[in-house]
């Protein structure tokens, strides 16, 4: 197998610049174990690219057995000019009244190049995991009554999430990426030789993909939710895709035969068209 020397501890590209002053944790241990948490900006852990920046409202980890929200962000346009962390649904939250944590994808700071990084994590930190272990408490206490929700990348993200947290949380998502290996290979690459050290010329050839996925297997980063998951997921699903959409063949259906999902008919697990949504998935 092809050896990989991680990056040296992050410079960040971009440190990041909160737009009120943040909270800070040392560690997820010690922020699970605070009582309660108030409103605003809370960062836990080392520094740029390997921490947890999260946006809370209504102290989400303190409201019982109540529905709440974790709402991961999709692909940031013009990203040159923007820095991060990035922060998506607060507003849709506070209409519809739920605590609710809205997450950063912090490898994004590794670059100011890359727009989208799946909350997948870099060769010094894994955020899938570090996500895992902070709601993992959440969702035993909520059970389906945690949404995790988010598009494209976030979409990716709500989608591993679920399949990794116990009680089966549910999820909402719009058009996203269940594989992201099956994304736009220049995003892809983007991602990949900024947050990994693979040299740019490794990914030129037709055989991206495999290099690609010895990479990721190599660092233990999830790339996938069509397979190597836990025997679970969603308690409840609502996923919207766009029949027009190239998603639908590369990313919904695979995920829909991957999982057990079958085109309509009477079955607990079903997929159907549905008018202005084009396609809406749903389990109960």
């Amino acid at each position: 197998m092809r050896r990989y020397e991680p990056l040296p501890r992050a410079a960040s590209a971009q440190s990041p610049v909160f737009r009120s002053e943040p909270v800070h944790w040392a560690s997820l241990e010690e922020f699970l174990a605070a009582g309660s948490h108030p409103d605003g900006i809370h960062v836990i852990g080392e520094g740029p690219a390997q921490q947890v920046e999260i946006m809370l409202g209504g102290d989400p980890f303190a409201s019982g057995g109540a529905t709440a929200i974790v709402i991961f962000s999709g692909a940031v346009t013009q990203r040159t000019e923007k820095i991060p962390p990035f922060f998506s649904g607060s507003g849709m939250a506070a209409v519809l009244g739920h605590p609710y944590v809205a997450v950063a994808d912090t490898s994004l700071e590794l670059s100011s190049s890359i727009g989208l990084a799946w909350y997948s994590g870099n060769s010094m930190f894994d955020q899938s995991d570090a996500l895992r272990r902070l709601f993992t408490p959440l969702a035993e206490q909520k059970g389906e009554d945690l949404w995790l929700v988010g598009g494209s990348a976030g979409g990716f993200a709500a989608l591993n999430l679920a399949h990794l947290l116990p009680r089966h949380p549910s999820v909402f998502t719009w058009n996203p990426q269940t594989d992201l290996i099956e994304y736009s290979r220049e995003h892809v690459v983007e991602y990949a030789t900024s947050a990994f050290p693979i040299p740019p010329h490794e990914l030129a050839g037709d055989d991206y993909k495999q290099v690609l996925r010895a990479a990721f297997s190599y660092f233990g980063r999830r790339h996938t939710v069509l397979d190597d998951l836990p025997n679970q997921g969603p308690g409840r699903l609502v996923y919207l895709q766009n029949a027009s959409d190239w998603h639908l063949t590369r990313h919904c259906i695979p995920y829909m035969n991957a999982h057990g999902y079958v085109q309509a008919g009477s079955s607990p697990r079903k997929w159907c068209s549905s008018g202005s949504f084009d396609l809406l998935m749903v389990r109960r």
